[in-house]
């Protein structure tokens, strides 16, 4: 069970144990055997994915797990989400695939009621239901800031959250931890954060447009890149979003944070096909910079440079 003396570390090595020892064989051997031919009928017959809600797992080490048994035709795709108390603050830990955990704390769930859905009577655990249905269309960076050394921007759901990126190391060095403590509205965000937020607020707007991202779902993006092309404006934005993307990864990689490593192969792969795919379009990435004047989004006050980088003049 999670106690107040336990650091971050300890939490996290708590719950991941717990999920990985109990929680996903329980839903490997147990629950998806009796849920998918559910799911598969009820697929069909709606042409959709589908869930049939969620469903409480209490642990061994007495940690409270929910998992959300969904999917479609094709097969199962569950969500897994942790419960806990930590310092007498209540957390939602959201377990994702390739070993990516997303913490929220209370009072940054209580702001989203409060700021976005204009609600603050909803009690935080519907309101963590409603924020990690839109998680796959969010985009994000961890950068150094005043506050922290690893700061994450996070747009999802109409809002920007801010929190912490935790890099454990040890055993878990190639698995990623975000502690969100806070969030504004897109509307609040536009008046202090101009730069970095009004890029990943794009990027999130377009591939919630079009139904997918293009970078994670590349297989996706070939077979409906000509349609891409042909809707009102579609070639403009599609580049525009490309163009954001890699100047992301750019702003990434030009703060050498010791943790890049881990994904350094990913990024590398995902920075080719953009500059391919923005060759195909006359545009070449050798005049991108973040730090750019006319095309640039890391502006000064947003970010702390740490005497790293400097602002294009």
């Amino acid at each position: 069970m999670v106690v107040d003396s336990m650091t971050k570390y300890e939490v996290m090595d708590e719950l991941r144990s717990d999920f990985d020892l109990e929680v996903k064989p329980y839903y490997d051997n147990n629950l998806r055997r009796r849920i998918q031919p559910l799911i598969c009928f009820k697929a069909q017959r709606q042409k959709s994915i589908v869930s049939l809600g969620w469903e409480d797992y209490s642990t061994k080490k007495g940690n409270t797990f929910k998992i959300l048994k969904r999917g479609d035709v094709n097969g199962d795709t569950p969500e897994f989400m942790a419960e806990f108390f930590w310092k007498n603050k209540k957390y939602y830990a959201l377990f994702y695939q390739r070993n990516h955990v997303v913490v929220f704390q209370e009072h940054c769930l209580e702001r989203y009621a409060e700021r976005v859905l204009l609600d603050e009577k909803l009690k935080v655990g519907e309101v963590i239901k409603e924020i990690r249905k839109h998680l796959n269309s969010g985009f994000h960076i961890v950068l150094p800031t005043p506050t922290h050394p690893y700061s994450i921007y996070f747009v999802v759901a109409n809002a920007l959250f801010l929190g912490d990126y935790e890099d454990l190391g040890g055993k878990y060095k190639d698995k990623t931890y975000n502690w969100l403590n806070t969030c504004i509205s897109l509307k609040e965000a536009h008046a202090t954060q101009k730069g970095i937020m009004c890029s990943l607020a794009s990027m999130q707007s377009y591939t919630i447009s079009i139904g997918f991202n293009p970078i994670q779902d590349k297989e996706v993006y070939f077979k409906n890149r000509n349609e891409l092309i042909k809707i009102d404006n579609g070639k403009e934005r599609l580049i525009d979003f490309f163009k954001n993307y890699y100047m992301l990864y750019q702003l990434f990689q030009s703060f050498n944070l010791p943790f890049e490593v881990y994904f350094n192969e990913e990024i590398e792969a995902d920075m080719v096909f953009l500059k391919n795919e923005l060759a195909d379009f006359s545009v070449h990435v050798e005049g991108l910079s973040p730090y750019g004047k006319k095309n640039g989004f890391a502006f000064k006050g947003e970010i702390d440079y740490r005497g790293r980088n400097k602002l294009d003049e």
